[in-house]
């Protein structure tokens, strides 16, 4: 351990070099490259965090800049694992990096087994929930992040204290969110740094977690207003409410693998026209299902999905159905 790097993290009354050396031996998976993955990576890679494993299945787009901090104009059009994995070894070279070009979910169980802990920074309900199943089938903490708006969210879920582990992603809320409930960054507005708040907040967890040092959000979920200047605390408890993943949402992942070539099921493109002259992906209409397919509905980034896959289980409640709940690389 290179001490003069972390000299001033070093003198912090109660820090010192044990802890020190716990971030230096940790590993910890980062869901989400974004804009709350590349701060939180950011920060952690700079702390002296010893391992990031790196999930995200993106490419860089112009919108992104605005608050997903490391990457650069000319990075458009580049995956962000592959992007943030060179800005962070060229920021700490002694450090270890893994990336995944992929959308997390059940088959990265043994990324969530291999973490001292995990931080959850997509926008995405199926990747924290699913995320938060494996954590606490493993008991792994997971630090949590969610950001809308001039709104954002923090906690830490699954921490062992005291020899009891502390609430999780189902004690504060029990039923997942539905897509279209809360709609997306592209949709909503996000402001850049409102995402930068959050992060750094989501950081600061996650040393105190790994080193031991200090008081970890467990057991409460920060909310903060940035518009009012408002920051609010929400006390919970631990009531081992499980909820696994909904098995209509799948990952492009999974339908690659267990969808694509199964007779019967057929991709349904709910895009517009411009998005698929942009980016094909050879899906049908819905005009040309026929009665006998089981459609898998996908969009751009699972909201137009969902609400395709919900109104035609309405319409045909007796027809199997899948949508895809992530973003289209």
């Amino acid at each position: 351990m290179d001490s003069s790097r972390y000299q001033r993290q070093l003198i912090l009354p109660g820090f010192g070099e044990t802890a020190q050396q716990k971030l230096v031996d940790s590993v910890v998976l980062v869901i989400g490259c974004g804009g709350l993955g590349t701060p939180v990576a950011d920060y952690l890679i700079r702390a002296g965090v010893g391992k990031l494993v790196l999930v995200d299945p993106d490419v860089i787009g112009l919108t992104n800049l605005h608050r997903q901090l490391l990457y650069l104009p000319e990075d458009i059009d580049q995956y962000k694992v592959d992007v943030l994995h060179q800005r962070l070894k060229e920021i700490n070279p002694g450090a270890v990096i893994e990336r995944y070009r992929e959308s997390f979910g059940l088959d990265h169980e043994p990324l969530v087994q291999g973490a001292d802990l995990v931080m959850e920074c997509t926008d995405s309900f199926l990747s924290k929930y699913t995320a938060n199943a494996l954590c606490v089938r493993h008991h792994i903490p997971m630090v949590y992040g969610a950001v809308n708006q001039w709104e954002g969210q923090v906690s830490v879920f699954n921490l062992l204290e005291d020899e009891v582990y502390s609430g999780n992603l189902t004690d504060v809320f029990p039923t997942q969110p539905k897509p279209d409930e809360l709609g997306s960054c592209e949709e909503n507005g996000v402001m850049g740094s409102v995402a930068g708040m959050v992060a750094t907040a989501m950081a600061t967890e996650a040393i105190k977690v790994l080193s031991g040092v200090g008081k970890p959000l467990s057991n409460r979920l920060m909310h903060l207003d940035a518009f009012e200047n408002r920051v609010m605390y929400t006390r919970f408890q631990s009531g081992h409410n499980i909820l696994e993943p909904p098995t209509f949402a799948i990952t492009w992942n999974q339908y690659h693998q267990h969808y694509a070539h199964r007779p019967g099921w057929q991709l349904v493109d709910v895009r517009t026209e411009e998005e698929q002259q942009l980016r094909p992906t050879n899906g049908l209409s819905l005009t040309n299902l026929s009665a006998e397919d089981h459609p898998v509905f996908h969009c751009q980034s699972g909201v137009r999905a969902y609400r395709s896959f919900a109104a035609f289980r309405d319409q045909y409640p007796e027809r199997d159905a899948r949508y895809i709940s992530d973003v289209l690389v």
